[in-house]
């Protein structure tokens, strides 16, 4: 590494689907949002599947190339929306060749390759390793944060976590994609309760200590588009668990990809001592605080009584939002917040600081211990049994 201040962060993009769309579009609007971050990101190549992606990608001012080697060759920064299968291989040659890896979530498709990949990361320390729980960077989650993590409402007591979405349920006739092959993939419960474990940590620094649950598969049969005939699916569609925290706290997850009426619910409700704290993504930038006895106060210093409070975070003083005060955000600003605090923290790493933030990423380790709980819970489901938590471990894993 140059021992000169790198000025560009070259992005090497994994994939050109869906996420991988949006984060070009991040690429190209990051520095726009914010004049002040460390680095101007700039594209390098991108992986891609098919003629179609590489035309995508080219047309966006990509260089496509049809192997993840070639991705990372000119890339100092990597991120690969792929499927969770191919998480671990990309993150080991990312560090390899000396990148900088952002992986999506979950971690991988195997509690064995989280824990592989978490230790390639602690032993190359130079390098970032952050993961894409995107709704971290939410300004109401971050302040929900600063105040569970305050005291000013004591002790947790309980909480509930959901995230319900529709878009696979039997009458849309979704075929057999690798969301639904259990090797790569691994369901709603890896898909969206991954999300939900790790809120819950992000907001409390808590997580589940042992785990009850129960795991059901709704559309038993999708077609496989390359033969055309109805092949079995053994990943979950819905994940229903009820977990023990720290001292007397206790805790519910809800998660499917089948409920109508819900487009991308994503939501958390924690009592605690003194208060409640809730938040739902349909209304992302809103956090609902009912203090108990009253004698909060908001960053500008607005007092917040007793009972329930509509809290709007589009505002300065909260996280992140001077480059458009009072306006409404959405998923894509998220992931451009997202890109911007992955490059503070690589300027923190080159530049020999210590990183800190109010709304820390989410590492490499922090996902190995989503990938815990959610694998405790599938055991669970498969055993019919409460499982503590601690011993659910990977191979070789202490």
């Amino acid at each position: 590494m140059s021992h000169e201040k790198r000025t560009i962060l070259r992005v090497g993009l994994g994939g050109y689907g869906m996420m991988g769309g949006l984060y070009a579009a991040v690429v190209d609007n990051v520095n726009r949002y914010f004049r002040d971050a460390p680095f101007r990101a700039v594209k390098a190549n991108a992986f891609v599947f098919s003629d179609e992606e590489a035309e995508r990608a080219a047309e966006d001012g990509w260089t496509p190339v049809r192997s993840i080697d070639e991705m990372l060759e000119n890339a100092d920064y990597a991120y690969p929306p792929l499927p969770n299968a191919m998480h671990c291989s990309v993150a080991l040659a990312a560090f390899e060749k000396g990148v900088h890896c952002f992986s999506e979530k979950p971690l991988a498709a195997t509690l064995d390759e989280a824990f592989a990949m978490t230790q390639a990361a602690e032993a190359n320390k130079r390098f970032l390793n952050s993961v894409n729980f995107i709704y971290r960077r939410s300004p109401a989650t971050v302040y929900a944060r600063k105040l569970a993590q305050s005291g000013v409402f004591g002790d947790m007591t309980a909480c509930r976590l959901q995230y319900w979405q529709s878009w696979s349920a039997s009458i849309f006739e979704v075929p057999l994609t690798w969301r639904f092959v259990e090797e790569q993939a691994g369901g709603a419960s890896y898909d969206l309760a991954s999300h939900c474990f790790d809120m819950l940590n992000y907001v409390t620094n808590e997580r589940p200590r042992t785990v009850s649950a129960i795991a059901t598969t709704h559309v038993k049969e999708r077609r496989d588009l390359k033969t055309g005939e109805m092949r079995p699916v053994y990943v979950d569609d819905t994940l229903e668990a009820n977990f023990a925290l720290s001292g007397d706290a206790v805790g519910s997850l809800s998660v499917s990809r089948n409920c109508f009426g819900h487009e991308n619910s994503h939501k958390f409700e924690i009592c605690f001592e003194r208060g409640t704290l809730a938040w739902c993504y349909d209304d992302l930038s809103t956090l609902w605080v009912y203090a108990a006895d009253g004698g909060l106060k908001l960053p500008n210093g607005e007092a917040i009584s007793r009972g329930w409070t509509k809290i709007d975070c589009n505002r300065k003083g909260f996280w992140n939002h001077d480059f458009a005060d009072g306006h409404r955000i959405g998923y894509r600003d998220l992931a451009v917040y997202q890109l911007c605090e992955n490059m503070r923290a690589i300027d923190a790493l080159e530049s020999g600081r210590e990183y800190q933030s109010d709304a820390p990423i989410a590492t490499f380790r922090d996902a190995l211990e989503v990938q815990r709980c959610v694998a405790a819970a599938l055991l669970s489901a498969k055993e019919g049994r409460r499982i503590n938590v601690a011993d659910v471990k990977a191979t070789g894993e202490k």
